[in-house]
């Protein structure tokens, strides 16, 4: 009798240390990846510089010549700053959210032109992920890539079904075109 209360006791301390053990690593595990987040912020910020600002955003600014409302998911703020500066230059209706979820959730209640999703999410979905939910939605709707990979296009557009594929910090030119290429009767006229 001894022994299987004592068995039984070596278990249930056995499993307590266990317990504590992962309670104490998700803690640290969730602490570290505040502070990567974090610094991946700070990191992003540095690369809004001069030299960046100067090739993203250009001096003129332009009017569609019908709304155009835009969703963008991008959880990089810096990066949501660059892509909204350049947006709201083009005139453009634009809403920001900072997951694929979030998408999911706009595009079921509200109807957009165009939708520009990153390549990843923190929430652990990727951007092939949100747009084979997004075409169960609406399988018309133009949806652009938004990744900081250069060599990617093809994979992103023929193996994937992006309409197309924008490299960050997006640059207006880049948007323009894409906009001007593939919404019917679309032009902009600067102001």
């Amino acid at each position: 009798m001894e022994c299987w209360f004592l068995g039984g006791l070596i278990f249930f301390l056995f499993a307590l240390v266990i317990f504590v053990f992962y309670q104490i690593n998700n803690k640290l595990y969730q602490k570290l990846n505040n502070i990567i987040n974090l610094l991946n912020d700070e990191i992003s910020s540095l690369y809004w510089n001069k030299e960046i600002r100067d090739n993203t955003i250009c001096k003129e600014k332009y009017k569609p010549s019908r709304k155009i409302k835009v969703l963008v998911g991008e959880y990089n703020k810096c990066m949501a700053i660059i892509a909204n500066t350049v947006l709201k230059e083009l005139g453009l209706d634009t809403e920001f959210v900072d997951s694929g979820g979030m998408i999911l959730n706009k595009i079921s209640k509200y109807k957009y032109d165009f939708i520009i999703t990153n390549n990843i999410y923190r929430e652990g979905r990727n951007g092939p992920i949100i747009l084979s939910k997004i075409r169960t939605v609406d399988k018309k709707i133009f949806v652009a890539v938004l990744t900081v990979s250069y060599d990617k296009r093809n994979e992103f557009i023929n193996e994937y079904g992006f309409n197309t594929y924008l490299t960050k910090p997006l640059k207006i030119d880049d948007i323009k075109a894409e906009l001007i290429n593939n919404i019917k009767e679309l032009s902009f006229e600067q102001i």
